[in-house]
């Protein structure tokens, strides 16, 4: 979806509303949720979300939307990932917890930042033990 190439919010809802395919990929076999995820674009994240758009697809490069947001970084749009129902598996969580490992080791971040991403660790686990849908 071109639309999204921009993260604006506005042009993605008027192509969904003007029937554009929500799942349509790109030339690495992304769709607009996996770049708007590792963009961080909250807002568009939720509004393909809410428009029905595929959670666990993958690209070419074997990473779902949920992979791609974590790797890069984008904490608020993975939660929203998973709140929507994104599976989870051992490659995201093995990715999670690589990412707390480098910020330990980077002193110019925060301890907040660090225990935000340990909490949506914790969150993973917690969703695998209660059994929930999508591992």
């Amino acid at each position: 979806m071109p639309a999204v190439t921009e993260g604006d919010v506005v042009a993605v809802w008027r192509a969904l509303t003007n029937g554009a395919d929500i799942d349509e990929r790109g030339p690495l076999g992304n769709t607009a949720l996996g770049l708007a995820a590792a963009r961080g674009w909250d807002s568009v994240v939720l509004t393909l979300i809410g428009g029905g758009a595929a959670l666990d697809c993958v690209s070419v490069t074997g990473r779902t939307p949920l992979l791609e947001a974590v790797i890069a970084g984008q904490l608020a749009a993975a939660r929203m990932l998973v709140a929507g129902g994104s599976r989870v598996g051992i490659q995201l969580v093995t990715s999670v917890a690589a990412m707390i490992a480098q910020l330990e080791k980077d002193a110019r971040l925060t301890s907040e930042i660090e225990e935000d991403w340990r909490d949506f660790l914790r969150c993973l686990w917690e969703r695998k033990a209660s059994g929930e849908r999508g591992w």
